[in-house]
C-alpha cells in the first residue's frame, strides 16, 4: 500500500522537523541571523529525510530527476511568473485573517547578504522541497487516481507548512507542482518554478522595504481590489495553458480536468497504471495515519489561539 508508507513517511516528517529545528535553534541560540539559521536547518532537516524517503519509496527513481526538454524548462520559468498575481491575491486576502508569517522572515531577510538569502529562501527550498512533496510524495500516490494524487499532493504540501495563512496558496502551488511532474516526468521544472517565485518575492520585499516611506505610500491605491481580482483570474487561465505546453514529449496533451481517452488494452510496463489504478486496485485516501496528521495539524495551527 504506497499511500500508508507515503503517510508514515510524512509523519516521520513531522517528528523530524520539529527535532531538527530544537536541535539547530540549540546549537545557534536564540539570536541567530533567521536566514542563516533557516539554512542550516534546512540541511540538517531535509537531506536525512530525503535520504530516508528514497529508501522507502524503493530507490533513487522516486526522486523523478528525469530529463526535461528546453520548452519544459522555459514554460517553467513563465509559469512562476503568470502564477505570481493569483498566489499574491490568496496571501494578501488568507492575511486578513491570520499573521502572514512568511512576510515576517522576508522582513527578517532584507539586510542579510543577497547570497545568502538566495541560496537559503529561494534555491534550498525549490531543492529540498521538490524532492520530498514532488518526489518521494507525489511518487507514491501512484495507486490514486491522477486528479486524487494531484489534490494529496498538494494537501500535503499545505499541512507541512503549518500555516493557516498560506494554506490556501501552497495547496493550490503543490497541486499544481504535482501536475507539473506527471506531465514531465521530471522535479527539475518544478525546482525552476518554486525558485522564480521565491526569488521574485526576495527582489519584491528587498525593494519595498528599501524604499522610501513616500514612495511606498505612493504605491499604495495604483491597483484597485478589482484589477487584482482581475489579474488573479487571468493568471490562473495563463497557467493552465502554460501546464498545458509541457510535457508534450511524452504525450501529455490533455487538460487537467479533462475525461479520460479510452485506448485498446496494451500494456508495455508496469507504469500505465500509474496514477490509473484498475478500480478495485487503488489504495484508499482515508487511513488513520492520515488523520493523525490532520489531527496534529489542526492542534498544532489552533493551539495560539486557545491561549488568548
Amino acid at each position: 500500500m504506497r499511500a500508508s508508507r507515503t503517510y508514515t513517511f510524512f509523519i516521520l516528517y513531522i517528528l523530524l522537523n520539529f527535532i531538527s529545528g530544537f536541535a539547530v535553534l540549540m546549537l545557534m541560540g536564540p539570536g541567530a541571523d533567521q536566514t542563516l539559521f533557516s539554512a542550516v536547518w534546512q540541511a540538517v532537516f531535509f537531506i536525512p529525510l530525503i535520504i530516508i524517503g528514497t529508501k522507502m519509496g524503493g530507490g533513487a527513481q522516486s526522486l523523478s530527476f528525469g530529463r526535461v526538454s528546453p520548452v519544459d524548462i522555459v514554460s517553467a520559468v513563465f509559469l512562476a511568473f503568470a502564477i505570481i498575481p493569483l498566489l499574491s491575491f490568496i496571501s494578501a486576502l488568507s492575511a486578513l485573517f491570520f499573521p502572514n508569517t512568511a512576510a515576517d522572515t522576508l522582513y527578517a531577510a532584507r539586510e542579510t547578504p543577497f547570497v545568502l538569502s538566495l541560496v537559503s529562501l529561494c534555491l534550498m527550498p525549490a531543492v529540498f522541497e521538490e524532492l520530498t512533496f514532488r518526489g518521494i510524495i507525489f511518487s507514491g500516490f501512484k495507486n490514486f487516481r491522477l486528479k486524487t494524487a494531484c489534490v494529496m499532493g498538494g494537501l500535503l504540501f499545505a499541512l507541512a507548512h503549518f500555516s493557516l495563512q498560506s494554506f490556501l496558496y501552497t495547496f493550490l502551488t503543490g497541486t499544481l507542482f504535482c501536475f507539473m511532474l506527471y506531465r514531465t516526468k521530471s522535479v527539475i521544472p518544478g525546482m525552476v518554478t518554486h525558485f522564480t517565485i521565491n526569488l521574485s518575492q526576495v527582489l519584491l520585499s528587498r525593494a519595498v522595504y528599501s524604499a522610501p516611506a513616500k514612495s511606498a505610500q505612493a504605491s499604495q491605491g495604483v491597483i484597485t481590489p478589482l484589477q487584482i481580482l482581475w489579474l488573479a483570474f487571468l493568471s490562473l487561465f495563463i497557467s493552465f495553458y502554460l501546464l498545458s505546453l509541457m510535457g508534450r514529449k511524452y504525450g501529455r496533451g490533455r487538460p487537467l480536468f479533462a475525461p479520460p481517452v479510452k485506448k485498446g488494452f496494451v500494456i508495455e510496463t508496469e507504469e500505465v497504471f500509474d496514477y490509473a489504478p484498475e478500480r478495485g486496485c487503488g489504495d484508499r485516501i482515508f487511513d488513520i495515519r492520515l488523520i493523525i496528521i490532520l489531527i496534529v495539524y489542526f492542534l498544532y495551527v489552533f493551539y495560539p489561539y486557545f491561549l488568548i
